[in-house]
């Protein structure tokens, strides 16, 4: 019944909310208008008075439907009609007011970046057709969208402030913190690339036409402002001596958070720093741009790269691993180890991959001589040769210390559910592009055995799926190989005979044993000297209460740790 009647109350919410906002939003504009703003209405495009009555048309059917219904949500969360919490708690207040906020944000954002467009526009000799929406409408939106943000905003704060909440009434809203601020840093970093290049070519004296880079404006500082804000805030909830705090640096969405930035600039840095490199080796190989072009093409890809390395990649490495060190959890920096090595190494070796796989194509292409009149493969391997040989670097950069750790802790890491599935993935990938590769490649076969009539250049058909087949069967192999070993390890010895069940239990591994290593600057651990032990007790004794007795009996600085 409750489900019910919230799921009524606040889908009429939202959905009034928008004819509010609609409203609302076309009857700002054509005062905004009013006041001289460039837009459509005043300047004869569109009809003010038909403008004004659709305004009021919304406004008028919107108004009173969204009061009535925010009144009852509103009301019931009041103590004296939710004694108990259980509507804060609401897992569709909670995904109301996600949603509403994401979608509000989003709105509002594209209309600052539209209005930063349209004023530099305005400014510079720029075409009208690179408009997305005039200035005015663009103000409107943002007035009307980011007050009814705020607004929002400040009802959720009031909901958590009031007491403590739980399950989705805590991630949900969680989702949308962090889903915003990785949101505004990949939209901010993305759209820094094209402000480079033309701040580059500017510099060595090349034109730039304003509508080339007017367009990175708005998205730039508006996705920086959005991921710095959510980044802030989520870092005071962090710091917060009460619920909120301690619910924050246990959730796993901050870590998620955390590491799929460091993918993003692991891929920026990657993608950049092969591009800043492509010039120079094309010229090399005798197929490169003008002499002109290479020096600003190469310190482009070189400056972007930097926040994607910094903002990206090294910020959130280092948060990662400090927030892990303070944490009251013993598992937790042996967690956000793995995940920050699994992360970069999948990442690199993505780029591995697909760069050796091109480098074979063109190898095959080149030697069995497909595509004789076709020039690009000089400078596609001018661009490929850079990403195989920084993806690998990257990879073993990531690996090396992975399998450091694995001879220093062979039960933990094998039992390590974040190393399993780094493994594990890079087999199915490799599996599914290696059958997939092997079907094309079958396929092109049979088609000339059977004298199937097939058209195009067999050779150059096969050397793309045989490129990818052969890295394919490289990584799975490998891969395949360390997660046997893995296997190996893990699973528990069998107990020797005649012996007791107690002492059974506490010879057999623990699943995800604590880890309390100190960390070097490269991110490695020192092991402390110490000496192996196996608690044993008689029948029916309790092996874990005795174990953690011992553990709150030893001096500060001595510790006892399962193999």
């Amino acid at each position: 019944m409750q489900a019910a009647r919230r799921l009524y109350v606040y889908l009429l919410s939202g959905v009034s909310l928008g004819f509010v906002l609609f409203g609302l939003q076309s009857l700002v504009r054509v005062l905004v208008e009013t006041f001289g703003l460039r837009g459509d209405v005043l300047s004869g495009q569109l009809d003010a008075s038909q403008q004004l009555s659709g305004a009021l048309a919304l406004l008028g059917v919107g108004t009173p439907v969204w009061l009535l219904h925010w009144w009852f949500a509103e009301r019931s969360i009041r103590p004296e009609h939710d004694p108990s919490g259980a509507e804060r708690q609401s897992a569709l207040r909670a995904l109301y007011f996600a949603l509403v906020l994401v979608i509000l944000l989003a709105i509002s954002a594209f209309a600052i970046s539209d209005l930063v467009f349209g004023l530099l526009a305005e400014l510079l000799p720029a075409p009208d057709t690179y408009y997305g929406s005039t200035p005015a409408a663009a103000l409107a939106t943002v007035l009307v969208g980011g007050a009814a943000w705020a607004y929002h905003a400040l009802l959720r704060r009031r909901d958590m402030s009031a007491g403590e909440l739980h399950r989705a009434a805590v991630w949900l809203p969680r989702a949308y913190l962090y889903g915003a601020a990785f949101g505004g840093a990949v939209w901010s970093l993305t759209s820094l690339v094209p402000l480079v290049d033309a701040a580059v070519r500017a510099a060595v004296g090349n034109a730039v036409e304003p509508y080339v880079w007017i367009g990175s404006v708005g998205p730039t500082i508006v996705g920086a402002a959005i991921w710095v804000g959510h980044a802030w805030y989520a870092g005071r909830l962090r710091s917060d001596p009460g619920w909120r705090g301690a619910s924050e640096r246990a959730a796993r969405l901050r870590l998620g958070y955390l590491v799929a930035l460091i993918v993003v600039g692991v891929t920026g840095t990657i993608a950049l720093v092969s591009a800043a490199l492509e010039p120079a080796l094309a010229a090399l190989l005798g197929a490169g741009r003008a002499p002109d072009q290479i020096v600003p093409a190469m310190a482009t890809g070189a400056i972007a790269a930097l926040p994607f390395a910094v903002g990206g990649w090294y910020l959130h490495a280092r948060t990662l691993r400090r927030e892990a060190t303070v944490e009251v959890d013993p598992d937790r920096p042996g967690l956000a180890w793995r995940l920050e090595h699994v992360a970069v190494g999948l990442t690199g070796l993505a780029f591995a991959a697909a760069g050796s796989a091109r480098l074979i194509t063109i190898t095959l292409d080149a030697t069995l001589g497909a595509h004789p009149e076709f020039s690009g493969p000089v400078s596609e391997l001018a661009l490929d040769l850079p990403l195989a040989i920084l993806g690998a670097a990257v990879w073993i950069w990531a690996w090396a210390p992975m399998e450091r750790r694995r001879q220093a802790f062979p039960q933990a890491e094998a039992a390590s559910t974040v190393r399993r599935a780094g493994l594990l993935i890079v087999l199915a990938v490799a599996v599914i592009a290696g059958l997939s590769s092997l079907a094309l490649i079958l396929y092109r076969l049979f088609g000339f055995l059977l004298s199937a009539g097939l058209s195009g250049d067999a050779v150059g058909e096969l050397s793309t799926p045989a490129g990818i087949l052969l890295v394919a069967l490289v990584a799975g192999l490998y891969h395949g190989l360390a997660l046997r070993l893995d296997l190996a390890v893990a699973l528990p010895p069998k107990p020797e005979p005649g012996l007791a069940e107690p002492e059974a239990i506490a010879a057999a591994p623990e699943p995800i044993p604590a880890e309390e290593a100190e960390w070097e600057s490269e991110g490695g651990p020192v092991l402390p000297p110490g000496i192996p032990l196996t608690l044993r007790g008689p029948d029916g004794s309790d092996l874990e209460a005795a174990l953690k007795a011992a553990r709150d009996a030893l001096a500060e600085g001595y510790r006892l740790e399962r193999d």
